[in-house]
């Protein structure tokens, strides 16, 4: 299931907002955003965290939008409007490219292909797409309760141990949190 055009227009009119002054320079109609939403396909469950514009061409603005799991550009073209999805998985790297005329946004593909657009703020726009990314691919986990780890210790130490192993396993603790836990167990015989 996809968002609605309302939901797309809400959600990026605060991903918009959140951003002014840092990256946006100001509140917009929203009129343009309106055309380029209409083309885009993003599913029911992902979050817009960050919309903005960009310069396009000689005369034209771009939108890019940023959702929890994945970059997207709209650029207009001759009699349409090009939309590019870049999933999380398949960026390499989000880095500025700085030049003596402008600064560009390049972000690096697995397929060796390099997406670039001009922004005033590159370095900010290059931070927000670099969390993103990392909060996709490192996602914060559950911390251990205090009645699990007081549990632990009347467990035996070897089921324990185990226990902790395959916690960290499906990275519902650290590795910094799993070696304290063993520790724990360890000096405690």
């Amino acid at each position: 299931m996809t968002k609605s055009l309302e939901q797309l227009e809400d959600e990026c009119r605060i991903a918009y907002k959140q951003h002014i002054p840092a990256i946006n320079k100001y509140e917009k109609t929203f009129e343009e955003t309106k055309k380029a939403l209409k083309t885009l396909s993003i599913d029911a469950d992902e979050k817009i965290i960050f919309c903005t514009e960009f310069i396009a061409g000689s005369a034209s603005y771009g939108q890019f939008i940023v959702t929890n799991r994945q970059c997207i550009i709209s650029k207009p073209r001759l009699t349409r409007l090009e939309v590019e999805y870049y999933h999380f998985d398949k960026i390499r790297s989000v880095k500025i490219k700085k030049s003596i005329m402008k600064s560009l946004v390049q972000i690096h593909l697995d397929a060796g292909k390099d997406i670039e657009f001009t922004h005033l703020k590159c370095d900010k726009v290059v931070n927000v797409i670099n969390k993103a990314i990392n909060d996709y691919k490192y996602p914060k986990v559950k911390k251990i309760e205090k009645e699990e780890v007081k549990a632990t210790d009347e467990q035996d130490p070897i089921s324990e141990i185990e226990r902790l192993g395959s916690l960290f396993e499906k990275k519902l603790i650290t590795e910094e949190e799993f070696n304290l836990l063993k520790n724990k167990v360890i000096n405690g015989l």
